[in-house]
C-alpha cells in the first residue's frame, strides 16, 4: 500500500507577511522551516503562525502567492561562528587574532616631532658607483657617436643604484652632518 504524504500548511497572524501561507518542509529541536526559505523558532510557532488546511493555501495562490525574500542572515561575529556556519568542527587550538601593539616611540624622537623651529639644510650625498675610466670612455666615443656612449654608461651606471644604496648613502650623509655640526659647536 502506498504511503501518502501529508502536507502542513501555516498562515502568518502578523508583520509584512501577514495572511500568506507557507508550507512546512522540516523541522529541528528549536526551528521549523518551510518552503519559501524562512524558518521560525518552535517556541514562536503559536505566536506568529496558526496552522491552515490545504484549501487555505489554494485560496491564497498556492505557490503562486507573493512572499516576501527571507531575511539576509547576519554575518558572523567571530570566529567561532565563522567556523560553525562553514561547517568546521570546533577548533580550540586557534588563538582569536591580537591587536597589533603599536611600537613605543622614543624620547627622543617625541622631543624632536614637538620642534617648531627646524633648520633647512641642503646636503650633498655621496653615492658610490663603479663607472669606466676616462680611456674607455674616449675609446667608446672614437667608435661611436657620444650622445649614445654618454647615454649607455649613464644608463649603465643607473642600473647599479638600488633603493637600499640610496636610503644607505642618505642616512651616512644625515649621521656625518650632525657629527661635524657638534664637533663644530664643541670647538667654540
Amino acid at each position: 500500500m502506498e504511503e501518502l504524504e501529508v502536507k502542513r500548511y501555516y498562515e502568518w497572524n502578523s508583520g509584512n507577511r501577514a495572511g500568506i501561507v507557507e508550507v512546512y518542509v522540516a523541522e529541528t529541536d528549536t526551528e521549523i522551516y518551510f518552503q519559501s526559505g524562512r524558518f521560525v523558532a518552535k517556541e514562536q510557532l503559536d505566536t506568529l503562525l496558526r496552522q491552515v488546511d490545504e484549501s487555505r493555501y489554494n485560496q491564497k495562490g498556492g505557490d503562486n502567492q507573493f512572499l516576501p525574500p527571507p531575511p539576509i542572515p547576519s554575518a558572523p561575529q567571530s570566529l567561532d561562528d565563522w567556523e560553525k556556519m562553514l561547517g568546521n568542527p570546533e577548533q580550540t587550538s586557534i588563538a582569536p587574532p591580537q591587536p597589533r601593539l603599536e611600537k613605543e616611540k622614543s624620547p627622543i624622537k617625541i622631543i624632536l616631532e614637538k620642534q617648531k623651529k627646524l633648520k633647512e639644510e641642503t646636503l650633498n650625498v655621496s653615492l658610490t658607483l663603479r663607472l669606466p675610466s676616462p680611456k674607455v670612455y674616449e675609446f667608446l666615443s672614437m667608435m661611436f657617436d657620444e650622445e649614445e656612449v654618454i647615454a649607455e654608461i649613464t644608463e649603465f651606471s643607473y642600473s647599479q643604484i638600488t633603493s637600499d644604496s640610496i636610503n644607505d648613502a642618505i642616512k651616512e650623509t644625515i649621521k656625518n652632518y650632525i657629527i661635524s655640526n657638534s664637533d663644530a659647536k664643541e670647538s667654540e
